[in-house]
């Protein structure tokens, strides 16, 4: 056991009850300048560590600070590495790297306090200022899904993050398709799954499954505050839960997949809010190969009617005409 793991064990294991750095130096053998050292370092990882008096230390027992440790206890399976970063310029970019570089797979969990360029689909910036939200990539072998085709991660990573909020956090966020949540009329959760494949180092082609959830607001959510919201409203110190338990909800649901691709649909389709409203569907510009030729984006309005079996929206256009819409966004019409 590290002098880190043992400073954080005492700690909350004592409660209420402060514990003395000369204590904790002598058990282990160290000086109580190494002790302050450490419980320096903490404090700058955000563990709400605390000084009473003369008498030694307490920590805040709901510290939120994201830790390897605490989130692996957490977990329902032993196929998961987590690797736990202060900062990330995203998590999926450091995961794929991960992959690609054949230093990680299947299960490897990466977690980030901060990202410097959160991202979405179609590149649009994901704001994720530090403390605030979780933000995770999980890089899954597509070989140990079960489903039809790998695409399908998707409506259920969404089910599966409503889930993971509805039990720790207890609150219903729904969903917009394909990979948004929703709470309280505002999104609070972006998820994005990318590929990855490198046959220089193997010839398996990764998936990359980014998440990101607003939990608590923050002065970088405010300028969006008309189309973003959080999980809770108030402030870290103050969460009923810790971020390690969200994040580690989602992991142990994504990791041990229980939904067949039909239920996985079933429950997609109980939270889907715009079933029945007019959206905005802006389709994807492309380019024809052989023509040499860019395509133009199309945009067009239509009623939501239904989902496929895999997770494609079915949509009726003005001139009453049911399309599939597998690609592309969607925004609400109010």
């Amino acid at each position: 056991m590290t002098t880190r793991e043992y400073i954080l064990n005492a700690l909350s294991e004592s409660g209420e009850t402060p514990v003395s750095g000369a204590s904790m130096a002598r058990n282990l053998n160290l000086s109580r300048n190494a002790i302050w050292k450490t419980i320096d370092l903490l404090k700058e990882e955000g563990y709400d560590i605390r000084t009473i008096g003369k008498t030694g230390y307490i920590i805040h027992s709901k510290a939120n600070v994201f830790d390897k440790d605490e989130i692996t206890k957490l977990l329902q399976t032993e196929e998961c590495e987590v690797r736990v970063r202060r900062s990330s310029i995203s998590t999926n970019k450091t995961a794929k790297n991960l992959a690609l570089q054949g230093k990680a797979g299947h299960g490897t969990v990466v977690v980030s306090n901060m990202q410097g360029r959160g991202r979405g689909r179609y590149g649009k910036e994901f704001v994720s200022p530090p403390k605030h939200g979780v933000y995770l990539s999980v890089i899954l072998d597509p070989a140990k899904l079960p489903f039809s085709t790998p695409t399908m991660i998707t409506p259920y990573a969404a089910v599966a993050v409503a889930e993971a909020i509805e039990e720790t956090c207890k609150k219903s966020p729904l969903i917009k398709w394909v990979n948004d949540l929703f709470l309280d009329g505002k999104k609070i959760c972006g998820i994005l799954a990318e590929t990855a494949f490198n046959p220089k180092v193997s010839d398996k082609n990764w998936i990359i499954l980014g998440i990101g959830i607003n939990v608590t607001p923050s002065v970088e959510h405010e300028k969006y505050s008309n189309i973003i919201g959080t999980i809770f409203d108030c402030e870290i110190k103050d969460l009923p839960v810790t971020r390690n338990e969200i994040a580690a909800a989602i992991v142990n649901r994504i990791m041990k997949i229980q939904y067949t691709q039909e239920q996985t649909i079933a429950e997609y389709r109980k939270r889907l809010f715009i079933i029945g409203k007019t959206v905005k569907i802006n389709g994807e510009a492309s380019f024809n190969r052989r023509r040499k030729q860019a395509i133009e984006a199309v945009s067009y309005y239509a009623v939501v009617k239904d989902v496929t079996e895999t997770g494609e929206l079915l949509v009726q256009n003005e001139a009453g005409e049911t399309i599939t819409v597998s690609a592309g966004e969607v925004s609400l019409e109010i």
